[in-house]
């Protein structure tokens, strides 16, 4: 089957695309595999592109409920290919059940797939496909939250400060600028 290419591409270029994909946390081990294996397959064999990076962000809160779930298991994708590829893959992902969210994204048209070196490695795909690596990648929600109070603290002690300062810098422009128009 040919590739279907754009009449905007130029011959021996490609997009190149991100995409953010995010799992139901309580997916089967075998599953994550299967999906994980089937977007590389999409990717590489039937449309001739390349996984360029892909990272592990692991399970994390949501800003809010996807499917009366408050979790997910989040994964970045840098990919080059043509635009057919992205619509294969979004068809997969929506008939499958513990995909929760994806979004696909076109960075750049026309790149040259020779200057785009790939950082994944057989290792970091068997680590993606490794739930029990997945679900310990998780960012702590105790720490942000405590910093953000001491933030908000710090900016509400320093603002009379600033405020003031800035009170006094205007008035001395404000003065500067009628000394200058009475010359």
């Amino acid at each position: 089957m040919p590739i279907e290419r754009s009449y905007r591409d130029e011959i021996g270029r490609e997009r190149e695309y991100e995409m953010i994909l995010i799992l139901t946390p309580d997916v089967p081990a075998t599953r994550l595999k299967e999906i994980i294996n089937r977007i590389i397959e999409t990717i590489e064999k039937k449309n001739e592109g390349r996984v360029l990076l892909l990272e592990t962000w692991g399970k994390r809160k949501l800003a809010y409920p996807i499917k009366k779930r408050r979790e997910g298991i989040y994964y970045y994708w840098r990919i080059i290919g043509h635009g057919s590829m992205v619509s294969d893959i979004e068809k997969y992902l929506r008939m499958s059940e513990f995909v929760l969210r994806f979004f696909a994204l076109r960075l750049e048209d026309n790149v040259d797939p020779a200057s785009r070196p790939s950082d994944v490695t057989p290792e970091v795909l068997k680590q993606a496909a490794d739930l029990e690596y997945v679900s310990s990648r998780g960012r702590k929600e105790e720490e942000p939250v405590a910093q953000e109070s001491e933030t908000r603290e710090e900016a509400a002690e320093k603002a009379p400060e600033t405020a003031e300062k800035s009170a006094e810098e205007t008035t001395e422009a404000s003065s500067e600028g009628s000394d200058n128009k009475e010359e």
